[in-house]
């Protein structure tokens, strides 16, 4: 999506915004009044729609369960910008990109077949795009989708951010994309990564690397 069509989608939730605050504040309505409104909304789906929606949700994350990978830490990167760091921008997007690309190589080069992206960062975000494309170009790894904060945290490397929608199918196009929670993530997605790259370069966890390989790396 172009950034004139995020322009107006932004605008369109900066106008919903005020048409929400005109209508509590100026007119009134309570927050059981507009719950009220909004269950009238969902109660005039039609039920056949309402089961299909149901039914088309439970498979989706049926399936995902199912097709959930076992990431080997030994030969996965996490590609993400970290808090601190805040150098992938519109402006630097280019530069950072090859970044990714050698980084990728670098990766690969050591035996590396996983690559995780933290699309809720500048960084990872545009590692996601990047790895996407490769991957439909033929290149042969997998890539994984993921998250380290919550939707109304996380950064971006555009000017004019991205709309609900591309968010949602941007993961899509990953070979899988983690639907855990925080809590999960931290503790059972991102700690499968003992290669990393962050706005700063590439760093690892050598405490848990062979010493050998280390050696061979001439790291």
């Amino acid at each position: 999506m172009d950034v004139i069509y995020r322009i107006k989608f932004h605008a369109r939730m900066k106008i919903q915004s005020i048409k929400n605050w005109w209508e509590e504040a100026v007119l009134h309505k309570t927050d059981e009044e507009i719950f009220a409104e909004f269950n009238a909304l969902a109660d005039s789906i039609p039920q056949e729609e309402k089961d299909e929606i149901e039914r088309t949700v439970k498979e989706h994350y049926e399936e995902t369960d199912a097709n959930r990978p076992v990431l080997n830490p030994r030969r996965t990167m996490l590609i993400h910008s970290r808090p601190e760091e805040h150098g992938c921008n519109s402006l630097t997007a280019a530069s950072y990109r090859q970044k990714i690309l050698n980084a990728i190589e670098w990766a690969q080069e050591r035996g590396v077949t996983t690559f995780m992206a933290d699309y809720y960062t500048p960084l990872g975000l545009l590692a996601l795009e990047t790895l996407v494309e490769l991957r439909e170009e033929g290149a042969d790894f997998r890539v994984y989708a993921v998250r380290s904060c919550y939707f109304g945290q996380r950064r971006t490397y555009r000017m004019v951010p991205e709309t609900g929608v591309e968010m949602a199918f941007l993961p899509a196009r990953a070979d899988y994309s983690y639907h855990d929670s925080l809590e999960e993530m931290f503790r059972e997605v991102l700690p499968n990564a003992w290669m990393h790259c962050s706005e700063r370069g590439i760093w690892m966890a050598k405490d848990k690397i062979p010493a050998y390989l280390l050696e061979a790396w001439e790291i």
